[in-house]
């Protein structure tokens, strides 16, 4: 009669603790002590990663896994705390019937990890009157701030009497989106010839209308790189890198901006 061990790390002894890899394909751990899983960096994260793969950020200081979220690409995911996390309150200023962003919002964890991933996420109020995701405000992610060679110029946009920087590509540049607003103070650098501080009249996804004409200058991809700079009307100031809230309309003057997040950490 033949001797058979089964399949185990353990090399010496039948019945040692050891990883036990079962008739039924599985793989069971059979110690008292704790599992030690790679871990490195977030640099250090494989190059060619396949789905299922876990490790420990020694970054971010969380195990993560790399899996798909709801259908989409995977990605490197890191496990949900335990432990209950405090809800951000944030007093964001007050409006002045010109300002639509309000920010940044703060980060609950630290690391980058607490910023708030989908409106929905935020809960916004002003003065007091609970505001609807994707209606009344969106996420924005450093508004204001546009570096780009699909910009042109056009002198005297719709015969209005005012020039227009226009974007070739709304998927790429939507003023709307990226929170320029009516009234709102823009510094342009590297044009060839539209430079300047000009004065927002109106917005469109891909037309940022300003108080002054300007020369026409066709730059589809190809030419100057254009910087507009726009500048929050509550500072003066050009917006800090970040996540803000950016509402549809101005705030009304006085009216004070107060959101609640970190409901999904």
């Amino acid at each position: 009669m033949r001797y058979l061990k089964r399949q185990s790390t353990n090399k010496r002894l039948l019945n040692g603790k050891g990883l036990i890899y079962t008739q039924y394909e599985t793989i069971e751990a059979q110690s008292t002590g704790a599992f030690l899983v790679p871990k490195g960096t977030q640099v250090q994260r494989p190059t060619s990663p396949i789905e299922g793969q876990l490790r420990f950020n020694t970054t971010l200081r969380q195990l993560e896994v790399y899996e798909s979220l709801g259908g989409g690409a995977p990605v490197w995911k890191q496990f949900r705390l335990s432990e209950p996390q405090n809800i951000v309150v944030q007093n964001l200023s007050n409006g002045d019937d010109t300002e639509v962003n309000f920010g940044i919002l703060n980060d609950g964890f630290g690391s980058g990890l607490g910023y708030p991933t989908a409106s929905e996420n935020v809960l916004v109020m002003v003065e007091n009157v609970l505001q609807i995701p994707n209606t009344n405000y969106t996420l924005t992610q450093n508004p204001c701030d546009v570096n780009s060679n699909i910009i042109s110029a056009v002198a005297n946009y719709n015969s209005t009497g005012v020039g227009a920087y226009v974007s070739s590509n709304a998927a790429l540049i939507d003023w709307q989106s990226k929170g320029y607003h009516v009234g709102q103070t823009v510094v342009v650098t590297g044009s060839a010839t539209n430079n300047g501080t000009k004065t927002v009249t109106a917005v469109t996804p891909t037309h940022l209308s300003v108080n002054t004409l300007l020369n026409t200058e066709a730059n589809n991809g190809g030419g100057n790189t254009f910087n507009m700079d726009g500048k929050s009307s509550v500072t003066g100031l050009s917006y800090p890198s970040g996540q803000y809230i950016t509402f549809g309309t101005a705030v009304p003057t006085g009216k004070p901006v107060t959101v609640l997040h970190n409901f999904d950490k």
